[in-house]
């Protein structure tokens, strides 16, 4: 009876150890792993789609554009954060404002001409995904952007924050990094917060793969915007251009994939809506995205309303990882067996295909 006792004894605390042990294993400590060196080739493709409301004219709209752009991590400090240049290298555009089309392609000096220098900015992400401008504001004042003392420094789609404790699959946290549980997680539901989940873990030939549900709704209204002298090649624009946004509100949901391993984003997906307001001098601001306002008379303000379906899609290839240094033992089963290598495919801008109302969900 004594020896049964034992057995039993001794079954259930294995049992319990072994579910304490399983439970412990399945919490993650999610964090950027940027390294000196490390570059992602990215490409970023915008589907927009709705009605404007130009100086009181409704004129159906359609854009699709994409973004090619790389990102180098320079050097990283003893604390993890990681020093980058952002540089976009392309930027396409193509769509329709009721009977105007357009259809752009921009690249080197035009491309640097229409974002007054901002094609190139520095940035600094720390491990948790805080993102800020190494030059402040510096790049935003080039474009003429005054942001709105509402937006932070909290990460996106392309570095998720995330909270300082272990998560487990399910769990919720906001933008700035508070895991939400218990009551917390109650009153954010990814129905009104920005707001982050971790919603599954599945396995990649490159780590394991973490697949983060995203729920955010940015609110720029007071957003203000004014040009500089006139553009490179359109001779019809002088002077400085303006605009002030009066209510620009994006709400967006989607997935971003999270190389648990690596420590990078490699895929992103999102869409929701547009909603803005805006009183423009025409003949600035407004020419990449509605080329047809530049034929219009400089001094003339104009009101734009546009209400819009937003489709956004990006990925990330990155190169220049550094293994971690093998034991003997394991380079000699790597000798015994080699995986073949999966090289990942360069972004690429592919040709766009005429606009249709019916491109977004």
């Amino acid at each position: 009876m004594l020896r049964t006792r034992w057995f039993l004894s001794s079954l259930v605390l294995s049992i319990s150890f072994a579910l304490l042990t399983s439970a412990s294993t399945n919490q993650l400590k999610l964090r950027h792993k940027l390294t000196p060196g490390l570059k992602a080739d990215t490409m970023t493709e915008v589907q927009m789609q709705g009605d404007s409301f130009l100086t009181g004219a409704k004129a159906a709209t359609q854009l699709r554009m994409q973004m090619q752009k790389i990102m180098q991590v320079n050097k990283v400090d003893s604390f993890g954060n990681a020093t980058m240049d952002v540089n976009v290298q392309r930027i396409r555009t193509q769509g329709k404002m009721e009977n105007s089309d357009f259809n752009k392609d921009l690249t080197g000096d035009e491309l640097k001409s229409v974002m007054f220098g901002a094609d190139h900015i520095g940035v600094e992400v720390s491990p948790m995904g805080q993102v800020s401008g190494t030059d402040g504001n510096a790049a935003m004042q080039k474009l003429g952007i005054t942001l709105p003392a509402s937006v932070g420094d909290s990460g996106g789609f392309e570095f998720p924050t995330f909270p300082v404790e272990p998560i487990l699959v399910g769990d919720k946290w906001t933008e700035n990094g508070v895991l939400l549980r218990g009551v917390q997680a109650q009153r954010s539901n990814l129905s009104g917060d920005s707001v982050y989940q971790l919603n599954r873990i599945y396995n990649s030939p490159n780590g394991r793969m973490a697949v983060i549900r995203y729920q955010k709704v940015s609110d720029l209204s007071g957003l203000g915007l004014g040009g500089g002298s006139s553009l490179s090649g359109q001779t019809d624009i002088t002077g400085s251009a303006s605009a002030n946004v009066g209510g620009l509100v994006i709400q967006l949901s989607g997935e971003i994939e999270f190389n648990i391993d690596r420590g990078v984003v490699v895929k992103s997906t999102q869409q929701g809506f547009w909603n803005l307001n805006m009183d423009i001098g025409l003949g600035g601001v407004s020419n990449l995205m509605n080329p047809s306002l530049q034929s219009q008379n400089r001094k003339q303000n104009a009101k734009l309303d546009q209400k819009m379906k937003i489709k956004i899609l990006s990925k990330f290839q990155w190169s220049g990882f550094q293994e971690p240094k093998t034991t003997q033992k394991a380079q000699t089963r790597q000798r015994l067996f080699i995986p073949p290598k999966i090289e990942p495919l360069p972004p690429t801008v592919e040709i766009l295909p005429k606009a249709k109302t019916d491109e977004l969900p």
